[in-house]
């Protein structure tokens, strides 16, 4: 019987970790309609389903510097180049914030206009704009927790980086179901931004 090497066991390991990174943005999404569902009903569910596309642009300007940092990281590290691996990681760092910070005040300056251009009204645009209030910010912990996530992963921390997602899924759940009661839709959104800005802590330990 043939045992598994370390090569085999790692990329097991690294693929599970890897296929959550390109899909967490979108899990947490389901939650929030989940329980938009569960506690608001169909109308909460509609209007979460028209903010999707802002959830989209989102994860492009997360991915713009995820995975360009993330590749020229690995080859830093692979060429024994800590400096330049650690000047790369910087540079992403600077950029996501800056990006983060573009993505959020588009996202306040094109509120109107975008549902406008959707033919967003009535009940469905009450709650969508009660959860649009606060998707700039967490736009913002969305792309640096997407940016921070990838690079400990790409530094091949994969437990860490699975601890991290299952505890912002799990926490999602919970405080937007805390939060959903009293606050509505916003609540659901808050609920969001507080565990993506909790899951920051474990990847920067």
């Amino acid at each position: 019987m043939v045992k598994n090497g370390f090569c085999e066991n790692k990329f097991r390991s690294m693929l599970l970790s890897g296929t959550f990174t390109m899909a967490i943005i979108y899990l947490m999404l389901l939650c929030d309609s989940i329980i938009a569902g569960m506690f608001i009903g169909e109308t909460g569910v509609a209007a979460i389903n028209a903010i999707t596309p802002v959830t989209g642009i989102t994860t492009f300007f997360a991915n713009i510097i995820t995975i360009g940092t993330g590749i020229l990281y690995s080859r830093a590290i692979g060429a024994m180049n800590k400096k330049h691996a650690d000047e790369l990681y910087g540079q992403g760092l600077i950029l996501s914030v800056v990006v983060s910070l573009f993505c959020a005040v588009m996202l306040l300056i094109g509120k109107e206009l975008y549902f406008s251009v959707n033919g967003v009204t009535g009940d469905i645009y009450i709650l969508a704009s009660d959860y649009y209030k606060w998707t700039p910010l967490c736009a913002v912990f969305t792309i640096l927790n997407s940016y921070i996530g990838q690079m400990v992963y790409t530094d091949g921390d994969e437990t860490c980086t699975n601890i991290s997602y299952v505890f912002q899924i799990i926490g999602n759940i919970a405080v937007s179901i805390i939060l959903v009661r009293p606050l509505g839709m916003q609540g659901i959104i808050l609920g969001t931004i507080t565990v993506n800005v909790l899951g920051l802590i474990p990847a920067l330990v």
